[in-house]
């Protein structure tokens, strides 16, 4: 019998220490414990040849390999805890929004009976003359507006419903189209409109958590670009 380099011994020592309390412990018929495999490579230096011994440096890296293994899966266990636990954050967070409303990029907007539609338009500097036109379902125009720009850079705009003519547009679906002018060339530029959160909805099939919007579809909780 060889004598095991004292670096190995020690390894074997110290991992045989802190494991056997797991020794006893439950696990599946598949699952290779600590202690189990400190046990193989215990039998393995029993048992090898006296004239072509293992070095310790062989063990050393099989004890290195089976503890990067060990190191992967329990990796990937506080991974996991950490998503629930992002999860559970994040439907806290978001439920808090129920009744609220948010800023999302949208260029349609639901009319309300006596409710107004509310946005505004983030504008490119150097721009002038943005308007805001309020389209039907066919892309027919039903209101021209012609906000002021913030010295923020937005423009702000609010309808009520009132169409070209003195009519006033029936509830329903609508579309926004912005546009501005900038070196005599004409922009569309993006609209943002606010909008009541409903409801919640968990995320389900590898989506993300989902706010039921007022007039809209659903929009992941990231889409969410101011809180009012």
């Amino acid at each position: 019998m060889t004598t095991v380099d004292s670096s190995v011994q020690s390894v074997f020592e110290s991992l045989s220490g802190s494991n056997a309390a797991k020794k006893n412990e439950p696990r599946g018929n598949d699952e290779l414990g600590q202690a189990d495999f400190l046990e193989l490579m215990l039998a393995q230096m029993k048992n090898q040849d006296p004239m072509n011994p293992l070095e310790g440096e062989q063990f050393l890296a099989q004890l290195a390999q089976f503890a990067t293994v060990q190191g992967v899966q329990s990796m990937e266990t506080s991974i996991s805890d950490l998503a629930q636990s992002l999860q559970s954050s994040q439907a806290l967070q978001a439920s808090s929004l129920v009744g609220r409303s948010v800023f999302v990029t949208s260029d349609r907007a639901m009319l309300e009976s006596g409710a107004s539609v509310e946005g505004r338009v983030a504008v490119p500097t150097d721009s002038v003359d943005v308007t805001i036109e309020i389209q039907d379902a066919a892309g027919g125009m039903v209101q021209l507006l012609k906000p002021q720009v913030s010295p923020e850079g937005y423009a702000e705009f609010q309808w009520s419903g009132a169409a070209s003519g003195g009519n006033t547009a029936p509830p329903g679906d609508y579309r926004i189209a912005a546009r501005s002018v900038r070196g005599g060339e004409v922009l569309s530029l993006e609209t943002e409109v606010l909008a009541r959160v409903d409801s919640v909805s968990l995320g389900q099939a590898g989506q993300g958590m989902q706010l039921n919007l007022s007039g809209m579809s659903s929009r992941p909780l990231s889409d969410v670009l101011e809180v009012h």
